[in-house]
């Protein structure tokens, strides 16, 4: 697969993970009206990028891009480690587990990845 390829397929995904992410977000907040931000976490974002760095994975990667696309799924999953062991860090942008993926992800061309929470 070429590169062009890869990254349209990837933001394609991450697009529909942030699709699934606001209705997993909008259905436990009209079931938990009075929830803090920092509890829609787990529910609503944590499983659905789970599933993303599952699917990114699964989409291959460009001849000679091996490394650089490995470096965005680790992080991408510690990022998700880190939104699971204390989801209010995800809220305040110095804490966000997700800034070092957002930043790879955005650099490597796959922007609409490089924008979790």
């Amino acid at each position: 697969m070429s590169k062009k390829d890869f990254v349209e397929r990837a933001n394609r995904l991450c697009v529909d993970t942030e699709f699934e992410q606001l209705g997993k977000a909008q259905k436990y907040s009209s079931e938990h009206p009075k929830a803090e931000e920092a509890a829609l976490i787990k529910p609503a974002l944590v499983p659905t990028l789970k599933k993303e760095v599952k699917e990114l994975e699964a989409l291959g990667s460009p001849a000679g891009d091996e490394g650089e696309l490995e470096a965005i799924f680790a992080a991408l999953q510690k990022g998700v480690e880190g939104a699971e062991s204390d989801p209010a860090s995800v809220i305040k942008p110095k804490t966000n587990p997700f800034n070092e993926a957002n930043k790879l992800a955005t650099a490597y061309g796959i922007g609409d990845c490089g924008r979790n929470p």
